[in-house]
C-alpha cells in the first residue's frame, strides 16, 4: 500500500502474502452470493462459473452471465474477511504504538491508521461502485476510456457486478 514507508527487506516479505491466494471452496460463495442477492444463483446469472478469474486475499472474481446474455465479473468479497481485518488492524495498531524505533523518522501509528482506512475503503463495494459511475461520468466524452458499467440490482457491500470488457 505504502512500499515507500518500508525498508526494502519488509515489503519484499509482505508482497508475497498477496498472490498465489487459493480460491474460497465454491459452496461458501454460492453461500454468500444467494445471501446477498436473496435468490438462487440460477435466478440472477444465465451463467456463473464456480472457477475463480483471480482470487486475493480480501476477494475473488468469477465470470458470469446475466439472464439476458450480457457478460458479466462478479466481485465476491471473502466472507468474514472484514471482522479478520478489522481484528488485524487492532493488533497492528498495539504494535504500532512500541514500533517507533524500528523505522526513524516514520510516525508508525500513523501509518497503521493510514493503511487502515485504505483496507477499510477496499472492502465497501458500494463506494466502489460509486467511484465507478462518477469515473465514467468523468470520462464520458473520451472514447479512449472505457469504464466498465456497474449492474447495480446484482450489486452489494460486499458484491460488485460489472460488465466484462476485454483488454
Amino acid at each position: 500500500c505504502r512500499a515507500d514507508l518500508l525498508p526494502a527487506a519488509y515489503v519484499e516479505a509482505l508482497s508475497a502474502l498477496q498472490d498465489r491466494v487459493p480460491p474460497i471452496d465454491s459452496g461458501v460463495i454460492v453461500a454468500h452470493l444467494e445471501a446477498e442477492l436473496g435468490a438462487p444463483l440460477a435466478e440472477r446469472f444465465a451463467r456463473f462459473d464456480l472457477e475463480p478469474i483471480a482470487a486475493a486475499s480480501l476477494a475473488q472474481v468469477h465470470a458470469a452471465e446475466l439472464l439476458d446474455g450480457t457478460p458479466v465479473v462478479v466481485k465476491v468479497q471473502v466472507p468474514g474477511i472484514a471482522s479478520l481485518v478489522e481484528s488485524d488492524l487492532a493488533a497492528a495498531r498495539v504494535v504500532a504504538m512500541f514500533a517507533g524505533d524500528l523505522i526513524p523518522g516514520t510516525d508508525v501509528p500513523a501509518v497503521v491508521r493510514e493503511i487502515g482506512q485504505a483496507v477499510t475503503r477496499e472492502l465497501d463495494y458500494l463506494a466502489e461502485a460509486d467511484n465507478a459511475r462518477a469515473f465514467a461520468a468523468m470520462f464520458a466524452d473520451d472514447p479512449r476510456v472505457i469504464v466498465p458499467r456497474v449492474v447495480p440490482a446484482l450489486s452489494t457491500s460486499t458484491v460488485l457486478t460489472m460488465e466484462r470488457v476485454a483488454g
